[in-house]
This record gives C-alpha cells, structure tokens and sequence, in this order.
C-alpha cells in the first residue's frame, strides 16, 4: 500500500508539472541615435520544473543580429532589417554536449540578454516616432530523452520613441555575429571560384571545397530528377507539397542556380559559434560567414556541409 501511495503521488507530481516562461522587453523611453540603441529581453521561467532551452539565435535568448523582434510604429510601418539569417538545426543543437548550447533555468530564475538592435534594423523609411518591439516569444526545451518541446512565452513588449539619427554608423559587435569580425561584414568579392578571408586556414578551405563539390552533385540530382518529373513526383509533394507548376519552376530555377553558384561565392572563417552552421546577410549576396558547427558535421547526409 505504501508502494502504491509512493507511485501515486510520483504520477500526480508529474502531471502537475508545468513549462512555463515569462518574455519582457526593456527599452529606453527614448533614442536620439540608434547607433547606441540597445534593448534587454528578460526570460524568466515561470513554471515548477526546471527547463533546459536552446540557444537558438532566432530567438531572444542570444544576442545574434537575427529578426528577433517584430518592430513597427502606431501605422504599422516597420524598420528595414539589415542583421544575418542562420542556418541553425535545433534537432542538432538538442544533441550537443556543449553546455553553451544551452540555458538552464530553474523555477524562479531568469536571464537578462541584450541586443543591439539599432545597429540591424534601420528606421530611416519608417521615419521618427514612438515603435513598439515584440520579441519572438518561441522557446524549446530540450526533454531528457532528447525530444524538443515548444514553449510559447507570455510576452510584454516595449516602446521607444526614435529621433534623429535613424540608421547606426557602428558596426555589429562580434557577440551579435557569433565571434565574426565585424569590420568584414560587409565586403563582397564574386569570382569564378571560391575565395577565402585571409582567417580560413589551407585545411578548411580544403574542406569547404569538398562540401562545395558534394552540394554541386546534390543539386545536379535535384535538377535531373524534377526535370524527369515536370508532372510533380512523390518525393516532390514529400518536401514541397501538393504539385504547383509555379512551384516547380521557382524549385527548379533554385537548383539549377546551386549547381554552380556557390563555387563562386565568398567564405569567411571568423564566426566561431559552435551551435550555428553559417549566416549571411541577405542585403550581402555571395558573401557566406561558416560558423563553428559546419566544421564538425559530415560532409554529406542529413545536417552535412553539402546540404
């Protein structure tokens, strides 16, 4: 009987176990130059069990130039956000054994990050005013059996009033830029083959080189097998959906694009973040930032450099 009281109250503490998370966002009341504008998330859990959340640079826990926030003024007119995408896999990043994958959070605790945002959203159409930001409020919690669970947090967002100078002058800190330089953020230098900064030691451009030879021969595939198929297959309507021909052509276009052209792009070595694949800026074409997690993947398969 004991037993059974033990086992029933176990079962009972479990199921009264709740994730739950708390987002804030502080802002200066106002800004006269955004190049020092800077805002803090607050995540607080808020719940009875300890959570254990990725560090997804989408999301407010970093301090990566990602489209985090949902910027806009009373209009509804937004900034232009000039920050980097990440090619970021949280299956992957779940399975990491660096604890800076990671946030701790027990019941009652919370983590303050802060980001620079006036240094990747420009305001300069949107003109001066008061603008609210509201962060993307989806976390993941990384269960013990290695399973992901999405949390949405309850979010209270901030509003600041800009005037004056509405585009920055500084440049990304690294911290944003997962460790890259940031006076190489922006320079471009389209080839015919691919080039390297002066920080990619002989052996990764080796390695990138082979990913590049790998990509060209997955793309060729592509290219082969839909125009075998210009009726849609069931491998397309698996990745793609149901059959479109508008969606056919721009698919087709993309790799017929990627069986040559990122054997002419730019690579640059310095992001050192070891959760993170690469990033770019979309303002920036050509130009691809390998991060620390590229060079510690196959270099084919699910996740590989090649794909």
């Amino acid at each position: 009987m004991f037993r059974a009281f033990i086992v029933l109250a176990a079962a009972i503490s479990v199921a009264s176990a709740t994730k739950s998370v708390s987002l804030s966002v502080s802002a200066p009341e106002s800004v006269a130059d955004v190049s020092r504008f800077e805002v803090v998330t607050t995540i607080a859990n808020t719940g009875d069990e300890t959570l254990k959340l990725l560090n997804d640079p989408r999301s407010a826990l970093t301090s990566w130039a990602t489209n985090t926030f949902d910027v806009s003024n009373a209009d509804g007119v937004a900034p232009e956000f000039t920050g980097v995408i990440v090619r970021y896999i949280p299956e992957v990043a779940a399975k990491s054994e660096d604890e800076n994958a990671f946030t701790v959070l027990a019941p009652g605790a919370s983590v303050d990050v802060t980001h620079e945002v006036g240094n990747y959203y420009n305001f300069t159409r949107a003109g001066t005013g008061a603008f609210t930001f509201t962060p993307n409020n989806l976390f993941q919690h990384v269960n013990d059996d290695g399973t992901l669970t999405v949390i949405e947090a309850n979010t209270s967002p901030a509003l600041t009033k800009l005037t004056g100078q509405l585009s920055s002058s500084s440049f990304l800190s690294p911290s944003s830029l997962g460790g890259s330089n940031p006076d190489m953020r922006r320079n471009s230098a389209l080839g015919k083959r691919a080039s390297y900064r002066s920080n990619c030691s002989s052996s990764r451009q080796t390695t990138n080189n082979q990913a590049l030879t790998a990509s060209a021969t997955l793309a060729r595939n592509s290219v082969s097998h839909l125009q075998s198929n210009p009726s849609g297959s069931s491998l397309q309507t698996t990745w793609y959906g149901t059959f479109a021909s508008s969606r056919y052509s721009v698919t087709l276009k993309s790799f017929q694009t990627l069986q040559t052209a990122p054997s002419g792009w730019t690579y640059d070595c310095s992001c050192t973040e070891t959760q993170t694949y690469a990033y770019v800026y979309p303002s920036s074409y050509g130009v691809v930032y390998l991060c620390g997690l590229y060079w510690n993947v196959p270099t084919t398969g699910s996740g590989s450099r090649a794909e």
